[in-house]
């Protein structure tokens, strides 16, 4: 009889573990979405797969246009050869003797230029990344309707930021939508620009510039800055910032 008893106990305990067992998993199920990927691979979120597809691309793209002086498309821009790159003159003056350089439409407007510039490199990609993402739910057995919209490159400190105004109705089981797609690009471009910005202000206005006039006293910290001159005069600025590693150069012709 009490043999009998202790079996019933434990039978009830067995259950009650078991029912509180799959409550949780239920709770983790619901409310987890790393759980909830893990359980069902194929519902991954259409945000992290955009993500996951552009943003080494985007980034290899800004280095481009870094290292090139603004300019993604170097197709009737002029340049300078210098290493490994053609970097693009922002000032320029065909005079041969030491006279003031003018300004370039890039180098006159310089972070609305390389935001356009930046969304001119990415749009095929993006492009590229939403006819993924359609095939790749299409094959779950999702029904996909996407559709594109307008994409925007901000240059802040510290970040670049791109919007992509695309709204994406998943229908299989349930309707899920979403309406915009972001990628953060963490980078030091906009004081990298803000210092190019004052470089060549000098040179369009003197002919000359001292990059650590202004480092030393309002510019933005941790900032180095070299110049080399090329055989034809040209002037070859490369500027870095010294934690991040993240370098922007430019070519100026005329001046001292």
């Amino acid at each position: 009889m009490g043999d009998t008893l202790n079996k019933r106990g434990q039978v009830t305990i067995f259950i009650v573990v078991a029912i509180v067992i799959i409550a949780i998993a239920a709770l983790l199920y619901l409310f987890s979405p790393s759980v909830k990927s893990i359980i069902s691979p194929d519902t991954q979120n259409p945000e992290e797969f955009i993500r996951e597809y552009l943003q080494e691309e985007i980034e290899m793209n800004i280095q481009t246009i870094a290292m090139q002086g603004g300019s993604y498309d170097l197709e009737n821009i002029g340049t300078a050869n210098y290493g490994e790159y053609e970097v693009s003159y922002l000032c320029y003056t065909e005079d041969p003797a030491p006279l003031k350089c003018s300004l370039s439409t890039a180098g006159n407007t310089l972070i609305p230029y390389i935001e356009r510039e930046i969304k001119n490199s990415v749009e095929p990609l993006v492009d590229s990344s939403f006819d993924a993402l359609k095939k790749s739910y299409e094959e779950e057995g999702y029904s996909v309707d996407i559709k594109p919209g307008d994409i925007e490159v901000i240059i802040v400190d510290k970040q670049i930021k791109i919007n992509m105004d695309y709204k994406v109705r998943l229908e299989k089981e349930n309707i899920d939508e979403y309406e915009q797609f972001n990628i953060l690009v963490n980078t030091n471009l906009f004081q990298l620009l803000i210092i190019a910005t004052n470089i060549l202000q000098y040179e369009a206005s003197v002919g000359v510039a001292d990059p650590n006039r202004y480092l030393n006293s309002e510019g933005p910290k941790g900032f180095i800055w070299q110049k080399e001159l090329l055989a034809d005069g040209t002037k070859i600025y490369e500027l870095e910032n010294i934690y991040s590693e993240d370098k922007f150069q430019f070519a100026v012709k005329g001046g001292l």
